[in-house]
């Protein structure tokens, strides 16, 4: 019984292959929302432009993170790229 389970334990081993987790590097960039607030809409200029930007350089868009200022309004967003790591 204990040379059945060893060969078993070596052949599971031996077909077992190396597990390795994707790593990420991550960039983020504020931009400035121009424009009036409070139930009107706002304009971030540059965003299409930085989105190609940081496409071009290999940087993939994740997220976008808007601070809360005074009563939940934000002049700003945070956009946030993520790469994968060779």
């Amino acid at each position: 019984m204990q040379l059945l389970a060893a060969g078993y334990a070596k052949r599971y081993a031996s077909n077992q292959k190396e597990i390795t987790m994707t790593k990420y590097e991550y960039k983020t960039i504020t931009l400035a929302q121009k424009g009036l607030g409070l139930f009107k809409s706002r304009e971030v200029p540059d965003l299409e432009n930085t989105l190609n930007r940081e496409g071009r350089d290999g940087w993939r868009f994740r997220e976008v993170i808007q601070p809360s200022a005074a009563f939940g309004e934000s002049d700003k967003m945070i956009v946030v790229f993520e790469r994968e790591v060779k």
